[in-house]
């Protein structure tokens, strides 16, 4: 039910970042049926760019989630998409050599762009182009956890500092009250007083 909500949350808000760029959006359950029709279809070049990925990022390091098939703008597919950095990967096959394929392949690549989606481009079985997309993902990541580990380190200072304040206040208001127990000790005779030192 939540996965169902979620996805549902998710097509709304790009429905509505759509609409801001005039793409017309699909309706959900021809984005599902496009979408399995997508995932059916394997290509090689595609099980070439996962099994790349599978050894480059193949440890605990990275903890994130590379999407097939990824809709975007509820209308357009990503071969592969990275949620965490708004990162698009393609791999171009011989079908994206013709002119109007690269007309379409561009007029995506600026919709993304305008969406705030980075696209790497990526020639079939390159494998130079693809270890330079792996090199900027590896960069992207760890900027991102820098980012991340930055932030807890600053809340972790933070709720410190809170602590700290918090236990002075109490040894404060502890010091406060055995001042005043003191100053009615003296105040009934029966001790010293609390401003001799």
């Amino acid at each position: 039910m939540d996965s169902v909500k979620f996805r549902l949350r998710y097509w709304h808000d790009e429905n509505r970042r759509a609409s801001k760029l005039g793409v017309n959006s699909l309706p959900l359950d021809t984005i599902k049926e496009r979408s399995n029709k997508h995932n059916e279809n394997n290509y090689k070049s595609e099980r070439w760019f996962i099994n790349l990925l599978n050894n480059r990022f193949n440890n605990d390091k990275y903890n994130f989630k590379i999407h097939r098939n990824y809709c975007i703008l509820n209308r357009y597919f990503a071969d592969f998409f990275i949620i965490e950095l708004d990162l698009a990967i393609e791999i171009d096959g011989t079908s994206h050599d013709n002119y109007k394929s690269k007309l379409y392949d561009n007029k995506r690549d600026n919709l993304f762009y305008k969406r705030g989606i980075t696209v790497f481009r990526i020639k079939a079985y390159d494998e130079l182009a693809a270890n330079i997309v792996m090199r900027e993902i590896e960069k992207s990541l760890d900027k991102l956890y820098y980012n991340i580990n930055r932030q807890k380190i600053k809340e972790e200072a933070i709720n410190k500092k809170r602590s700290n304040k918090i236990k002075r206040k109490i040894k404060a208001s502890e010091y406060r009250e055995m001042m005043n127990n003191k100053q009615m000790l003296w105040a009934l005779g029966k001790g010293p007083s609390p401003f001799a030192k």
